[in-house]
């Protein structure tokens, strides 16, 4: 349950750093594809960063 509840809080974490990253583009560029097709792009690798930054964070921490 405890693990369910980390990976809840993960995606939520990693749903709030691609929305930034969309803002900033928007910013930046002045215009960016669809917002659904930029989740589709980005959040993948996001997801997987932030994985192996908490396996890291564990690693360390033991």
């Amino acid at each position: 349950m405890k693990f369910i509840i980390e990976l809840f809080k993960l995606s939520i974490a990693v749903l709030s750093g691609v929305i930034i990253l969309y803002i900033t583009e928007l910013i930046r560029y002045g215009r960016v594809e669809n917002f659904v097709d930029f989740l589709e792009d980005v959040y993948p690798y996001a997801f997987v960063i932030a994985v192996f930054a908490i396996l890291a964070k564990e690693k360390i921490d033991h």
